[in-house]
């Protein structure tokens, strides 16, 4: 039996009804001692005497002042990481609860909090203990064994829609002017939903049937194996998120749907090579020090056949080109932010022609699209076959995705979306690709092409995500 101190953290917008989730858990949970730690106590409406009676203690986060922190960014990951992982080896080492539920920030994107229980610390001090040696006890003596996010069912539909951004819907009041505030709120409930395995669809009491339906087939859409639970006034029972033991990293990073989508897609094609008599590429999504944390599968200019579609129109298909986007008609075609037309959510890998050597990394959300470094292409490092020398079932993967004479360059993005019309979404997308006289001018020509995409950060070889394939 796993001794350690069980965690749940709650996430979800401001208003969505995480608060209420933690009065019900104190009103409703017998015979449990919970320790809650919170973000913003001015926020929080919990009668002290009602604390006190369930015999639980409420801990706010504070700066090494003793003061609240003014989160600069809405993510407790960042700023308060080190008092967060400190206040759970606190509880943990006193023995006198036998839980501790996290409500996070309204804006706060959850998979760096869940990854604080997995990673190793800096050492960056925390009054009486370094961080390093706060982990140590985290690790030992506390688990993460519920993500749970709270969805306002009523506010679903205009926040997967919203053109705004955090700072924009929030005011400089709750987030202030940093690179997160300046997020698309679509992003963050993206974020929120996808990573999660219980997730509690909110205020269905003044929502219609129809519409809370509708709400938990995209849901589902996005993050197809975490559980739904509808709720009024965030009523649940508390074995539902409490003590659950079912939260799993691994599982859960690619378990969203997109994820899903792409798996699919490498089993339909690995199938079709075994049917026409070549040799089958076990199906695979991981990561080197090349800054590939993208799935890889055998990417060809073709229609998808398989679409996945459900009772409320909701379908996935997955891009795939061989040849480059051109940057300034790709530029034109995001700054309408119209999205794409039908689509929810895509997501996936990327080839702008004026940044050759480098995998773009594709994330929309609603109707906004960040772009990022993904790190450099295979192709582009002539010494990556001797380096993976000792692993030459990886290799044979990669080269599997080789296709001359680009390499692995490729686009690949899976799309998921309502009614969608994939012959016109393909058409639009590909408006944005070179032309075959472009193509034929080569990299040295490519970089002349307009192009007024910000400058990517460098993507440092352990700052990329670890993927394998459960």
């Amino acid at each position: 039996r796993d001794a350690r101190l069980p965690v749940t953290i709650i996430s979800g917008f401001l208003g969505s009804g995480k608060t209420t989730l933690l009065k019900h858990l104190l009103e409703n949970t017998e015979d449990v001692k919970m320790a809650l730690i919170v973000n913003d106590m001015a926020e929080l409406n919990i009668d002290a005497a009602l604390v006190r009676r369930k015999g639980a203690e409420l801990s706010r986060m504070e700066g090494e002042d003793g003061k609240m922190v003014e989160l600069d960014n809405g993510c407790i990951c960042c700023s308060l990481k080190p008092n967060m992982v400190k206040e759970i080896s606190r509880f943990a080492k006193e023995r006198k609860f036998d839980y501790i539920v996290i409500e996070s920030s309204g804006i706060c994107e959850p998979m760096p909090i869940a990854e604080v229980f997995y990673e190793e610390q800096d050492g960056t001090e925390t009054k009486d203990m370094t961080a390093q040696d706060a982990i140590n006890v985290l690790g030992d003596m506390a688990k993460l064994d519920t993500m749970v996010t709270v969805v306002d069912v009523t506010r679903f539909a205009e926040y997967m829609n919203s053109l705004k951004t955090l700072i924009e819907h929030y005011g400089k009041r709750v987030i202030q002017d940093s690179q997160e505030g300046h997020r698309s709120i679509a992003e963050l409930l993206v974020d929120q939903v996808e990573f999660a395995n219980v997730i509690l669809i909110n205020k269905t009491d003044i929502a219609k049937v129809e519409e809370v339906a509708e709400v938990k087939a995209i849901v589902k859409a996005l993050n197809p194996n975490a559980i739904q639970i509808e709720t009024s006034f965030s009523k649940v029972e508390s074995k539902s998120v409490i003590a659950t033991n079912s939260f799993d990293l691994e599982k859960l990073r690619l378990g969203a749907g997109w994820a899903e989508a792409m798996r699919r897609n490498e089993k339909s094609e690995d199938d079709n090579h075994q049917v026409h008599g070549q040799q089958k590429q076990p199906q695979h999504q991981h990561e080197h020090g090349h800054g590939h944390g993208h799935g890889h599968g055998h990417a060809h200019e073709r229609d998808q056949k398989h679409k996945h579609r459900d009772h409320y129109g909701i379908t996935s298909f997955i891009y795939h080109r061989r040849r480059p986007f051109h940057p300034e008609r790709l530029k034109k075609m995001l700054d309408k932010k119209e999205g794409i037309k039908g689509s929810l959510r895509s997501k996936g890998f990327c080839w702008i022609a004026s940044r050759h050597s480098i995998s773009v990394e594709w994330n929309m959300a609603g109707k906004v699209c960040g772009l990022e470094s993904g790190g450099k292409w295979f192709a582009e490092d002539a010494e990556f076959k001797e380096e993976l020398k000792s692993e030459p079932d990886l290799l044979e993967k990669i080269l599997a995705d080789f296709e001359e004479p680009w390499g692995d360059r490729r686009i690949e993005l899976v799309v998921i979306g309502i009614d969608m019309d994939q012959k016109a979404i393909e058409t639009s997308l590909d408006a944005c690709l070179v032309t075959d006289e472009e193509m034929k001018c080569g990299p040295k020509a490519w970089k002349a092409l307009k192009d007024e995409f910000p400058e990517f950060e460098e993507v440092e070889d352990d700052e990329l995500p670890v993927l394998s394939q459960p």
